[in-house]
């Protein structure tokens, strides 16, 4: 085992023997000891050939590896040992390597993870505060037949909860990543969780109703004969086509 010369350019420094005498087999494995935490290892194989046996050049592998020493505790905003570090979940907030405090009376966070109290920074008069988030996620499409998706753009987070409130039929929105590229993109949805699936995505995150809003169960309709909606004014369009 070797690594980078610190001083001199395309030199390697011996480190230790990790295999002496192995068997050619065409596969070599060892065990790495506890070594320096360090990203310019490198395996160095000397191929020594028997009597009658053809002599192969030595061979070295065609890339630097890293050898790192494992994490002990969890990354802020996460709880436990590694390698099964817990996400604080949204209303709470990272305290210590084993504790996920809640947020004060009447707040939460916007997201998992949240690293001090100063991330509870959503109150209960805020239209935010009636969603539960997943942060960098976007509903994919309706799997009912159809779907809404009015586009915003230009608006805050808050702003776009408080659309999605003010829509009787909307369930959950879309909003852009701050700093994304989609930064001030709002997208309404007539679907949630239950009727359509989440999609990982850098530049989205996605919120939903924590209290899912009652259905009418008494529409009141008035006809018009001979006529359709042609296409929306306002950025969207929701069709849900049903046959027998």
């Amino acid at each position: 085992l070797y690594r980078k010369h610190p001083f001199i350019p395309n030199y390697v420094n011996h480190v230790t023997w990790i295999c002496t005498w192995c068997r050619n087999t065409g596969s070599f494995y060892w065990i790495i000891p506890t070594l320096e935490s360090r990203n310019d290892y490198i395996v160095v194989v000397f191929h020594a050939a028997r009597a009658g046996e053809e002599r192969a050049p030595t061979h070295r592998t065609s890339f630097f590896f890293s050898i790192l020493t494992p994490q002990e505790t969890c990354e802020r905003g996460y709880v436990g040992k590694p390698p099964n570090c817990k996400q604080c979940e949204i209303g709470t907030y990272w305290l210590n390597t084993t504790t996920c405090a809640p947020c004060p009376a009447n707040s939460t966070t916007g997201s998992p993870g949240a690293l001090s109290v100063d991330d509870c920074s959503i109150q209960s008069h805020h239209a935010l505060y009636a969603f539960v988030s997943v942060p960098r996620h976007y509903l994919v499409a309706s799997t009912i037949a159809g779907y809404f998706m009015e586009d915003d753009d230009h608006k805050t987070l808050e702003e776009c909860a408080q659309a999605c409130l003010n829509d009787g039929g909307c369930k959950s929105f879309s909003a852009g990543v701050e700093n994304e590229f989609q930064d001030g993109d709002c997208f309404l949805h007539y679907d949630d969780r239950r009727t359509s699936t989440l999609r990982a995505v850098s530049q989205l995150s996605y919120y939903e109703l924590k209290v899912r809003k009652p259905f009418v169960e008494k529409p009141q309709f008035t006809q018009r004969s001979g006529c359709f909606i042609h296409e929306s004014d306002e950025g969207g369009v929701f069709e849900n086509e049903l046959s027998l």
